[in-house]
This record gives structure tokens, C-alpha cells and sequence, in this order.
């Protein structure tokens, strides 16, 4: 049963204005019975951040981290941990603010958000892991790929969100802040609301960055996206470095593409795996 005040809470972003905000809202599923997890604390540039995050497969197998969007939560994936392939594990975390890592107070800073997450780059054989982010995930990923290339050795963005350019805060979305608003909100949409009101400016600050990154990239994206324009395609293979950019345009789909195009993806990690291991065994 949804609770209440989640009811009030989208009402009021509808009649308020907050569109992009509200379509992004996730399709979260329930994570698969005995899921393992794991929490990891680390000191970022804004202090101390924990973060939980759920993990299925082989803790010998090859790393995949998957990021949620704004808001979201480990769940989205939960038909990926539901079935791990043979030879990869699989992590999914909460982001700052949001699932288990709920904050009292937004992280709206990309590079405390990729610090917060950095602890699971690492793995007990020390291999690099592969990046999976959607929508605003997306620019997390990429990020982590930018600060610690040495940790991630190839990047999924599902629905990426990273063009700076046409990000545009609503003079409606300060009114969140005010009373009674700031009462009837939920706090994971509290702080999906403040990490995009200073996105613009934090992509800015992560575009020369983007040339520093050189490993294999795959971008899947719907041309009908409503929640994150189809312009993101054409400015992340303009400034990613990588000369490995694999393309998965899909021309009847929406948003939600790790729902609706689940085998595409998995068949992806897997390719994606091979050419940055290929002496590893892909099942």
C-alpha cells in the first residue's frame, strides 16, 4: 500500500509544475528474498557519507555497480540481482539521500557522491568493475570513471543524464522548501528535488573531465525519452574520451529502459566484460 503522504507528495510536484521530476519517479520492484547487503562508510569532501548496497553472485566474479536515478533506490535492479550470471556479482546501491543511505540532508555534489561510492570499486581480487548508471545515475557513473580510472574499466549509460546545457531550475521547486510543502514531502524526494536544482552547475564542473575518460562506453537511450532528452547521446560521444563507444538507440521506448530492455542490457555487460577482460571466461 502506498502511504499517504507519497500520494500528497507526487499530487502536489503534478500541480506544482515539477514534471521531469515526477516521470523519473521509479518503477522500484522488491528485491529478491535472503538478498545480501553490504554498507560502506567513507569521508568525502562534505564529510562522512554511508551507503548501503545489495549484492548477489560470485564474490570471485566480475564487479558490476549499478547506479539508480533521481529517485530511485537498489531495487530498481532487482531483476538484475534476482538473476546473477555465472562468473559476475553483482552490487546495486542506495545513493546518498535515498533507500537505505537516507540522509536528513541532500548530497548534491557529484564528486562526494562518486567519493561516497568509491569503496566499491574495490574487490578482493582488486579488479576494475564495470559501471551501470541510469538517468541521473548516469553522471554518477561517469564521475567515478573520471576520478578513479584505475577502479572502473567500462561504463553502461542507460538513459544518461550529463549534458549540462538546457538544465533549468523552476522557480517552483524552491517553493519545496517552504512550509507546508517541506512537511509533506518525503525526504528521498526532498533531496531528489535539491540534487537537481544544483545539477546544471555540477555538470559544468564534470565536462572537462569527460575527455579523461578512455574506456569502452555503451549507451543505450530511447529517441522518445521524455525525462532525459535525446541530446545527452550526441554530447556524450562529443566529449567522452573513449574511442569505444557502442550505440543502442531505441526509437519506441521510453525512460525506463532497464525494465523494458533488461536482456539488451545484460547481453551488453557481458560484451562489454569480454573486451575489457578478455582473458576471462564470459559465460
Amino acid at each position: 500500500m502506498v502511504h499517504d503522504s507519497v500520494i500528497i507528495s507526487f499530487s502536489i510536484y503534478f500541480l506544482l509544475g515539477l514534471f521531469p521530476l515526477a516521470l523519473d519517479i521509479p518503477y522500484t520492484k522488491a528485491l529478491p528474498k535472503g538478498i545480501g547487503w553490504i554498507k560502506k562508510t567513507t569521508q568525502t569532501n562534505v564529510g562522512s557519507i554511508s551507503v548501503s548496497a545489495a549484492i548477489a553472485g560470485s564474490s570471485n566474479g566480475q564487479r558490476v555497480v549499478f547506479i539508480h536515478g533521481s529517485p530511485g533506490e537498489a531495487g530498481v535492479w532487482a531483476g538484475f540481482l534476482a538473476n546473477v550470471p555465472k562468473g559476475f556479482e553483482f552490487v546495486a546501491v542506495d545513493r546518498p539521500g535515498f533507500g537505505r543511505s537516507i540522509t536528513s540532508e541532500p548530497t548534491n555534489s557529484l564528486q562526494s557522491q562518486a567519493q561516497a561510492l568509491r569503496p566499491f570499486l574495490y574487490t578482493a581480487d582488486n579488479r576494475p568493475v564495470l559501471v551501470v548508471g541510469h538517468s541521473f545515475g548516469g553522471c554518477i557513473a561517469a564521475t567515478l570513471a573520471a576520478l578513479y580510472p584505475d577502479r572502473v574499466a567500462g561504463m553502461l549509460q542507460v538513459a544518461g543524464l550529463l549534458n549540462p546545457y538546457g538544465q533549468e531550475t523552476r522557480l517552483v521547486q524552491y517553493v519545496v522548501y517552504l512550509p507546508p510543502f517541506r512537511w509533506t514531502f518525503k525526504q528521498y524526494l526532498f533531496n531528489s528535488n535539491a540534487e537537481r536544482m544544483d545539477l546544471g552547475d555540477e555538470l559544468k564542473w564534470l565536462e572537462p573531465k569527460l575527455a579523461h575518460i578512455k574506456i569502452p562506453v555503451t549507451i543505450f537511450h530511447a529517441k522518445n525519452d521524455r525525462s532525459v532528452a535525446f541530446h545527452n547521446v550526441s554530447y556524450m560521444k562529443k566529449r567522452l574520451g573513449s574511442k569505444d563507444i557502442t550505440l543502442k538507440i531505441y526509437s519506441g521506448d521510453d525512460h525506463f529502459l532497464p525494465w523494458s530492455q533488461e536482456p539488451d542490457i545484460r547481453t551488453a555487460i557481458k560484451r562489454l566484460s569480454s573486451k575489457v577482460h578478455p582473458k576471462l571466461e564470459q559465460p
